[in-house]
């Protein structure tokens, strides 16, 4: 199995802006704030969901992949892994 590519964790939560995620020296990635009162706007309570959640992604993949290790057959398990290695579409 490969190893992820991305940018090594720890990723954390802008404090300021609370849509930035930052790894120690880089910029990751910028979680989308839309309130202009649209059905598909993202904000509040969902939008700090998904911040966390996507901060949280290269530990989950980490501890995923090991636990992994330790099942002897999964395939969704190792679907979800590729998926995120960059592997599968």
């Amino acid at each position: 199995m490969n190893r992820f590519k991305g940018t090594p964790a720890p990723w954390v939560i802008d404090g300021w802006s609370m849509t930035g995620i930052n790894s120690e020296s880089k910029h990751v990635a910028l979680v989308n704030y839309s309130h202009h009162g649209l059905p598909n706007d993202v904000y509040g309570c969902e939008h700090n969901a998904n911040a966390h959640l996507i901060a949280s992604a290269p530990e989950l993949l980490e501890v995923l992949i090991e636990i992994r290790k330790l099942v002897a057959y999964h395939d969704k398990a190792d679907l979800v892994i590729a998926k995120a290695l960059g592997e599968i579409k």
